[in-house]
């Protein structure tokens, strides 16, 4: 299903001229993109609580490139950053375990103080 919906946002993206690829700044703030975004995080972490951690990887570099730390997907980057530090400590790569899940933690922080915009999935 999650598949589905990310080829269907791909095609939404296409016909509307709009760039789904990470590198791509002009389209970096569409809906289409976000929900792109956000279907690679639900993705890799669906990959990884089904015990294959290896396809993980690729949908959760994908949405980590493409969803901004904004309040709308804070949450979503945040958990995808949380799932690639698992994956790679899991992988023994320990530096970019710590690099990732520091940049967790560190959004978490930054969203949950007392003057921070409230979170909105």
């Amino acid at each position: 299903v999650l598949q589905h919906l990310r080829r269907a946002a791909e095609a939404f993206c296409e016909e509307r001229g709009e760039s789904s690829g990470a590198d791509d700044n002009e389209s970096r703030g569409s809906a289409a993109r976000h929900v792109i975004g956000i279907v690679d995080a639900l993705l890799g972490q669906n990959f990884m609580s089904t015990e294959e951690p290896g396809a993980a990887s690729a949908p959760l570099a994908r949405a980590l490139d493409t969803l901004d730390e904004t309040p709308e997907l804070a949450l979503y980057r945040c958990e995808a950053l949380n799932a690639m530090g698992t994956l790679c400590s899991e992988r023994e790569q320990h530096a970019d375990a710590l690099r990732h899940l520091s940049a967790a933690a560190e959004l978490h922080a930054r969203f949950s103080a007392p003057d921070a915009l409230p979170l909105r999935p």
